[in-house]
């Protein structure tokens, strides 16, 4: 169980770090410059702007043992803007407790550390390439029976896409072109304190910047490849690198890689989509303790 690996003052917020979107995770955790991708929503709330149609997705995240991250989210245009609502459930998995010096009572099973974060998510064009978005967001932390707190706090971002570059390319269909560069920067966890006991700190504020360039080979093939730059005050800069490869909407293929010390480094993803329905597997290995899963099913109308 993860709260036992470290000090539950600071495992709390784990949520408030968390990006969701399996396409995302799979490509290193990247997401910072996404446009129109409801689920990078966590890296950069300006993400959603753009999306044509009510999108909604559901993802399970198994991090490892009993640990997992449950995840429902919808975002919809309205105007002209975008609005969208996440809630993200941890489950720290079960604690069991004993009685040795009084074999009357019966073994009891508790809930080790359970965390609950609801965001409402507002986005929209500033101008015809730039985008910007702010997330409100509360967060709600038990562990074990006895230490509770919750809190407030918010996300601002910006994302800019340049637009389709032809390269003077009249036969658009038959070579190659560029659907031009995207970038993107947030700001997470402006305001806010976390602890379970009766000091507080402020919650860790992280500053996440990300490029992606898709290009495509003709009208069914793209590939789309992306950097994050992720700085905290307790982790540092932490860069990461994500590539894609898009068949017609039906296959996309995901690798990436996360540029630190932990043992999750490579990052695998596999997606399949048809007439707006599509299903994300992520695959995250690890030499430590077992391997993270995640799996997503979205929809858009």
């Amino acid at each position: 169980m993860l709260i036992f690996s470290v000090n539950p003052a600071e495992a709390s917020g784990i949520l408030l770090e968390y990006s969701a979107g399996v396409r995302e995770l799979s490509m290193g955790d990247i997401g910072a410059a996404f446009r129109a991708e409801p689920g990078a929503i966590g890296a950069n709330p300006a993400s959603v702007a753009g999306i044509p149609a009510l999108a909604a997705s559901f993802i399970y995240d198994n991090l490892y043992l009993d640990t997992s991250i449950y995840y429902a989210g919808a975002a919809f245009p309205f105007k002209n803007l975008t609005v969208g609502m996440t809630y993200l459930w941890y489950d720290g998995g079960d604690f069991k407790i004993n009685y040795p010096e009084d074999l009357s009572l019966h073994r009891r099973t508790i809930k080790a550390m359970s965390e609950h974060l609801i965001s409402a998510v507002l986005a929209g064009q500033l101008t015809e390439k730039l985008a910007g978005g702010i997330s409100a967001r509360y967060l709600y932390s038990g562990f074990l029976e006895d230490y509770k707190f919750d809190t407030f706090t918010a996300d601002l971002g910006l994302v800019f896409n340049s637009g389709v570059w032809s390269f003077g390319v009249e036969r658009i269909h038959t070579r190659p072109w560029s659907e031009g560069l995207g970038l993107g920067i947030s700001l997470k966890n402006i305001f806010g304190e976390t602890g379970y006991f009766s000091e507080k700190d402020s919650l860790e504020k992280i500053l996440r910047a990300g490029m992606v360039y898709r290009i495509r080979f003709n009208r069914e093939a793209a590939l789309t490849t992306g950097v994050d730059f992720l700085y905290s005050g307790a982790d540092g800069l932490r860069p990461s690198l994500g590539l894609e490869y898009n068949h017609a909407n039906i296959l996309m293929l995901r690798t990436g890689y996360i540029f630190t010390e932990g043992a999750n480094r490579m990052s695998f993803g596999i997606g399949l989509g048809h007439s707006g329905l599509r299903a994300d597997y992520g695959f995250l290995p690890s030499s430590a303790m077992n391997h993270r899963h995640l799996l997503m099913f979205s929809f858009s109308l």
